[in-house]
């Protein structure tokens, strides 16, 4: 068992592998972006990225996800927010 404070442990939370999602007792997710207003907001989000590629001159939408997605700077460069 690994304990917090060991760097593999400390890498794993970094790397979102543990933590940021609780279970509940009952065994449900506590995680609030699966609740309420939620799951919309964070798919109209996603919706506006995906439609924000073509007009940025991107034809493959599938490469740019991965692109994008190993930097959080890189979606905001191409929109021009720095």
């Amino acid at each position: 068992m690994r304990l917090v404070g060991e760097p593999e442990a400390e890498l794993a939370v970094d790397l979102g592998l543990v933590g940021g999602v609780g279970v509940a007792k009952g065994g449900g997710d506590v995680a609030e972006i699966r609740t309420g207003t939620g799951p919309e907001a964070m798919a109209s989000l996603r919706d506006a990225a995906i439609g924000a590629l073509p007009t940025a001159g991107i034809a493959n939408i599938a490469a740019a996800n991965r692109h994008h997605a190993r930097d959080s700077t890189r979606p905001l460069a191409m929109l021009g927010i720095t």
